[in-house]
């Protein structure tokens, strides 16, 4: 409920534009990761049920197995390195291991073994974290020059593991510091910018051609982004809670 309704409120919006975008395509468009979240959301009492016997490690090390099997029994996909192009069968598969660490990721927020994170370490991660993205972004773009391409597809479940390592740290350093608390409002629209964004664009074509017309296409996004939030996600999540079952208080004191 909480994903659906406001995928399907930005779905009849650009059918009743008449928008020529891909936005209905779940393996050509943005919406291939929200197909891949609405599979683990499905089977996660399942991963729960296996994570309670064999715990989250075990999980995480086969959905390495199985997203390599599927990267290179499909080479044609692997040498374009996007993950839409694997097809909704097997994209969520080549994502599970980069889910299944958010999963252990949550398990433990709120405990801290790492104690006080101070500034210096955690810029070091965030340069660091950088440094690893402008590499994996290169690898991707060199499969015109290699006869060996190493895309999104095969980088970034490796590239999740250190961003685990790093999101442990800022969850941490975050325990004594404060944040922003504009960028934490703004967070709050990030999947209304996600849905909004194609349609944006492709209602305004002319935001894509010449140079500086990034900035103020992005302006546009963000503004009808946020006009979208508050009309069509904000209430889909407050619907949501209505709905959820209420979990006993002795489970939640256990």
């Amino acid at each position: 409920m909480r994903i659906g309704l406001p995928l399907l409120v930005a779905l009849a919006i650009r059918e009743f534009c008449h928008i020529h975008v891909t936005m209905l395509d779940f393996t050509l468009s943005v919406l291939w990761s929200l197909l891949a979240e609405l599979i683990y959301y499905t089977f996660y009492p399942a991963f729960f049920l296996l994570k309670s016997r064999f715990g989250w490690k075990i999980q995480i090390a086969l959905s390495f197995i199985a997203a390599s099997v599927v990267v290179f029994s499909h080479p044609l996909q692997q040498a374009d390195g996007a993950y839409m192009l694997f097809g909704g069968c097997a994209t969520w598969v080549l994502g599970l291991p980069c889910w299944l660490l958010g999963c252990l990721l949550a398990e433990t927020y709120g405990v801290n073994p790492l104690g006080c994170i101070t500034q210096v370490k955690i810029w070091t991660w965030r340069l660091a974290i950088g440094i690893c993205t402008c590499i994996v972004m290169y690898l991707q773009h060199q499969h015109s020059h290699h006869p060996i391409h190493f895309g999104y597809s095969v980088t970034l479940d490796f590239f999740a593991i250190p961003v685990f390592y790093w999101l442990q740290r800022e969850i941490a350093y975050y325990q004594f510091a404060s944040p922003w608390q504009w960028l934490e409002r703004a967070g709050a629209g990030s999947y209304s910018l996600y849905l909004i964004h194609p349609i944006v664009l492709a209602i305004y074509p002319q935001f894509l051609r010449g140079p500086g017309n990034w900035l103020l296409a992005t302006a546009m996004c963000v503004a009808v982004a946020t006009g979208y939030y508050f009309i069509v996600e904000k209430p889909s999540h407050l619907l949501a809670r209505r709905f959820r079952r209420t979990v006993p208080r002795a489970v939640l004191a256990t």
